[in-house]
């Protein structure tokens, strides 16, 4: 057996199978492997390619559910990246909900959603790299947003005067939160379940940075006295959740 063919066969039986059933292919593979030996090519025409074989062996319910997870929690990533990029999508859909905080349903649904499907199953070890990836990514997204309050203060336009630097550096916070929550998704499900940490503080940094930009971008200081208090404690509100959440994905 080369242990190509079983690293396939891994990585496939964990994408498709829950961990449990994943666990117990895998391990009936092994049994039968070791006790007789088979080159690739054997191992190739008679149980087909890793992927073939796996689906095979595996509940087509199960799998078409965890495709309908993949499919709603990527979508509470992008959206917000989309809305920084495109603010029409977000103003569209406050017309149409004026009463429904989008990035309220977008933090809640993706944290619930995550945290129920990635439940614990035995002890699974902290990743070394994940507390790296976490804390970098709350850096970059504290150095965002401390320069970007630091040039405020007695602003006549917060729109004209954020400039494109600061709107670009927005854009790419919220595409850098999309592409590692993707990635703690993914990784959640073919590794282990504590990536998921990743995809959470992802998805709060995501909304926090989305629901900022779009509030300096709409906001006229000329019109009036700005609450900074109410918007402080609603992007303090989403801070929060997120490192709660995140603290509750890593157990």
């Amino acid at each position: 057996m080369k242990q190509d063919y079983f690293t396939r066969l891994a990585l496939a039986a964990r994408w498709r199978m829950p961990p449990g059933e994943a666990k117990e292919l895998l391990a009936d593979y092994r049994e039968i492997l070791e006790e007789n030996p088979r080159t690739e090519e054997e191992l190739l025409r008679e149980l087909g390619k890793p992927w073939t074989a796996v689906r095979l062996a595996a509940d087509s319910g199960a799998y078409r559910r965890w495709l309908a997870v993949f499919a709603v929690l990527p979508l509470c990533l992008l959206l917000p990246a989309l809305c920084t990029l495109l603010p029409g999508v977000w103003w569209l859909f406050s017309g149409a909900f004026p009463h429904i905080s989008l990035e309220i349903v977008l933090l809640t649904a993706g944290l619930a959603l995550s945290l129920a499907y990635f439940q614990r199953q035995g002890r699974d070890p902290l990743p070394v790299l994940l507390p790296v990836l976490l804390g970098l990514l709350i850096v970059l997204c504290a150095g965002v947003n401390w320069w970007v309050w630091r040039i405020l203060p007695g602003l006549p336009l917060a729109a004209d005067r954020l400039g494109p630097t600061a709107k670009i550096a927005y854009e790419l916070l919220g595409l850098a939160a999309s592409l590692s929550g993707i990635f703690g998704l993914t990784a959640a499900r073919v590794y282990n379940r504590r990536w998921r940490a990743l995809y959470v503080l992802s998805l709060a940094v995501g909304v926090l940075t989305c629901a900022v930009l779009l509030m300096l971008g709409s906001m006229d200081m000329e019109a009036g006295v700005i609450q900074w208090d109410r918007y402080f404690y609603r992007f303090l509100g989403i801070a929060a959740v997120g490192l709660a959440g995140t603290g509750v994905a890593l157990c």
